[in-house]
């Protein structure tokens, strides 16, 4: 069960002035995944993580958006630890809640920090289109 995301690191960098198209990537790594101890005494697993988003114009990044930071993990801390030293990844029954609460959070600031720095939202935003009249043929 997740009890807590915690940012540690915001950052938005536009190298150069966008004028084409631009494809835009986002990526989501775990970077570390330790036990630790909360002040209630209570053992929690401490899952680092850092997501980017990258901003590419012909092949050349022209920005990137990044946000690093700790998911408190509570429950089966001996299999989570056991998988990360293994093989350097998280039960399937971790990561997928995990990962879906990262980017969730995550992609909601980069959002904003994407629009400080004048750059376009990393994921498509809904949009209210106009609707076309129906066509009807009685024949």
């Amino acid at each position: 069960m997740i009890i807590g995301l915690n940012i540690n690191t915001l950052k938005a960098t536009r190298m150069r002035e966008v004028k084409g198209k631009i494809r835009i990537s986002n990526k989501t790594d775990i970077k570390s995944v330790k036990e630790v101890t909360l002040p209630s005494k209570e053992k929690v697993c401490n899952i680092e993580f850092e997501f980017q988003t990258e901003y590419a114009e012909g092949g050349k990044r022209v920005a990137i958006v990044q946000v690093e930071g700790i998911v408190l993990y509570k429950g089966a801390n001996k299999n989570i630890l056991g998988s990360w030293k293994k093989d350097k990844k998280l039960p399937k029954e971790v990561i997928l809640p995990v990962m879906n609460h990262i980017l969730h959070v995550c992609s909601i600031k980069a959002i904003t920090l994407s629009e400080q720095v004048n750059l376009p939202p990393p994921i498509p935003l809904l949009r209210v289109r106009k609707k076309e009249p129906e066509v009807t043929y009685i024949g």
